[in-house]
């Protein structure tokens, strides 16, 4: 069962960051991330700032629901620490992860307009998100033209993602879906080591990216084992030949995207 917010995180006075709070010695410290969001491409550091003392912090801990389909689309979310798990709702209340979230990416849609949220947002590690509200977030586009380009960007991506991962899920077979969504993972999320490519993600999740069962999921893993393509472990997929993973795509046909964020 998921777990909802605390208390203390839920509470709407919880304390908007200010200036004072973010700021430190020198700019490093004054923002909270050591890559650039593409929501502040381009932005001095002082309009940053500013955009970001308009914002509130949460910390959700692992499991924690941030937003489900159905709820009004009244806030903004940017995730600065964690992983995050964006699953597509259909109307019979099955989910399909979309897309996982890392530090400096923009959590759900950023769609700033009034109406409910068609996904679901799960924590799958303890987080840490800034949130603005909607009118809020707004004077920030109207203030700050970068900022609204910025905006425009992500969402162009966002629905080019979408569509690539319906269509994925729609016209290919199950192991070439799982292969191109281990590859996608490879580059966002993947961890090298000793040539290795570490994986912190379930069986579980990767049945949710590939709308199949958990068991589909573990044989496919078990015959690429076999083949020396990956090695499963707790939590963990270890890719072991990555360029083998590539090749079978090839021969499977291509994917509507290779890319991330």
């Amino acid at each position: 069962m998921r777990e909802a917010f605390p208390v203390s995180v839920a509470n709407p006075s919880y304390p908007y960051l200010t200036h004072d709070s973010l700021a430190g010695r020198d700019n490093e410290q004054a923002i909270p991330w050591t890559t650039r969001p593409e929501l502040f491409e381009g932005l001095p550091d002082s309009d940053c700032l500013s955009i970001l003392s308009t914002a509130r912090r949460r910390d959700i801990p692992r499991r924690g629901v941030i937003f489900q389909a159905g709820d009004p689309n009244k806030k903004i979310f940017l995730l600065t620490e964690g992983r995050v798990k964006v699953a597509q709702v259909s109307k019979d209340g099955n989910e399909t992860v979309m897309w996982l979230n890392v530090p400096g990416q923009i959590i759900g849609s950023l769609d700033v307009t009034e109406g409910a949220v068609s996904s679901a947002a799960t924590a799958m590690q303890k987080c840490t998100v800034l949130v603005w509200d909607l009118p809020a977030f707004e004077a920030n586009l109207d203030r700050f033209p970068l900022l609204f380009g910025n905006v425009m960007s992500i969402l162009a991506w966002q629905t080019r993602e979408l569509s690539c991962r319906v269509c994925e899920i729609s016209t290919e077979g199950f192991v070439s879906r799982l292969a191109h969504v281990l590859i996608r993972l490879t580059s966002q999320i993947g961890r090298r080591v000793n040539g290795d490519f570490e994986l912190d993600i379930t069986q579980e999740t990767l049945a949710q990216m590939t709308a199949v069962n958990h068991f589909t999921v573990n044989r496919q893993v078990s015959d690429w084992k076999k083949e020396g393509l990956l090695v499963p472990r707790k939590n963990t997929i270890v890719i072991r030949d990555l360029p083998g993973l590539k090749r079978l795509c090839q021969q499977l046909g291509p994917s509507p995207s290779l890319g991330g964020n």
